[in-house]
């Protein structure tokens, strides 16, 4: 246990420390749940802003059940946090393009250094998603998903089977490959909830007692439960940043594999040359949805990055200042009282001959 908890990354160790903390304060009887769930009438009409971040923390008290939601943020979260790296996709590829060799090792550097606080806030806009989603979903439906947290466990359980898809999974002695994890965990929550969960669900009785299970089944209904609109924001969700990152601004809408470092110079030399052909007739190649998505991707942080970095002249581009020989002094001054010497020879001989000719 020890050695999983020093292992942690840096963000997913401050939530479990985070949930850990509001478990024992909520044991203690120093807190109520009730307090710290994700209610948006308490938000939204009283200003509990607080809800925002507790409902993220929050899963009851030191129970079993917490250590099951602790080994699900480490499992998940600390497997997207030790692969997630801000990608030379998220960057605009006119910007990447004008950088030199040296400046592109030196965003490399700064993107390896900041790799915790990027994930951070990646963090914070799927979180900020789940936010919008539950908030619509109250004020639509009138339905309350109150752990919030809970809705980001699986977001990042479904977003890291996607990610190495075909690693295998132990849970508890079964092994099975991650792309079915989700699934899986889906299934047991279901088996182990109460109420909406499915396993006590008695089926609706008509008037004279018979029973009319196939009613139930009915697709409105079946969205009348909370348990399904949990998991379809959790895996709609999950899909939508998983979808936008990796593959639409990875691959369809990026040219180059997905890093511009790999480039060769002649191809990125090639690809200049050509946009400016295609500007110097008056054709402006811009892709709407890539530049959109990666203002929504990229660190804010980057951009300011990028200016200072091209601010920044590379060694082999620096003027260099020449000193002057004192050999080679005379020498030069000697040539120049040369040249201008040709020059009044060759001034004269133009005037002698017009002279002629007149």
């Amino acid at each position: 246990m020890d050695a999983l908890w020093t292992n942690l990354p840096p963000v997913t160790k401050g939530w479990c420390m985070a949930s850990l903390a509001i478990s024992t304060l909520v044991t203690m009887n120093k807190l109520k749940p009730i307090n710290l769930y994700f209610i948006p009438v308490k938000i939204y009409n009283q200003n509990q802003t607080w809800r925002l971040i507790t409902s993220f923390v929050t899963f009851g008290e030191l129970s079993m059940e917490l250590v099951f939601r602790l080994w699900g943020i480490s499992s998940s979260c600390r497997e997207i946090e030790s692969l997630y790296q801000t990608k030379f996709t998220q960057f605009p590829l006119y910007l990447v393009d004008d950088l030199t060799t040296e400046q592109l090792s030196i965003l490399k550097q700064l993107i390896e250094r900041n790799r915790s606080i990027d994930f951070l806030y990646f963090a914070m806009q799927i979180c900020i998603s789940i936010i919008v989603c539950a908030t619509i979903l109250f004020y639509k439906t009138n339905m309350l998903l109150p752990q919030l947290g809970l809705v980001l466990i699986h977001v990042f359980q479904y977003y890291s089977s996607k990610l190495t898809p075909l690693e295998m999974f132990n849970y508890f002695g079964f092994h099975f490959r991650n792309m079915y994890r989700p699934y899986f965990l889906a299934l047991i929550s279901l088996l182990l909830s109460d109420g909406d969960g499915g396993q006590n669900y008695e089926p609706n009785q008509n008037r004279n007692g018979n029973n009319w299970g196939f009613q139930s089944w009915k697709i409105w209904t079946i969205f009348q439960k909370p348990v399904v609109w949990f998991y379809v924001i959790s895996f709609g969700l999950g899909h939508f940043w998983w979808c936008t990152r990796e593959i639409i601004l990875g691959n369809i809408h990026y040219n180059d594999g997905g890093d511009a470092s790999s480039l060769e110079e002649e191809a990125r030399n090639k690809r200049i040359k050509k946009r400016k052909l295609l500007q110097q007739n008056g054709i402006w190649k811009f892709d709407l949805i890539k530049e959109a998505l990666v203002i929504l991707m990229l660190p804010p942080w980057y951009w300011i990055m990028l200016s200072k970095i091209k601010q920044q002249q590379p060694h082999r581009a620096r003027r260099q200042h020449r000193v002057p020989n004192p050999i080679q002094a005379p020498l030069e001054a000697e040539i120049q009282e040369r040249i201008e010497e040709d020059e009044e020879r060759a001034e004269e001989q133009v005037i002698r001959q017009l002279d002629q000719v007149e």
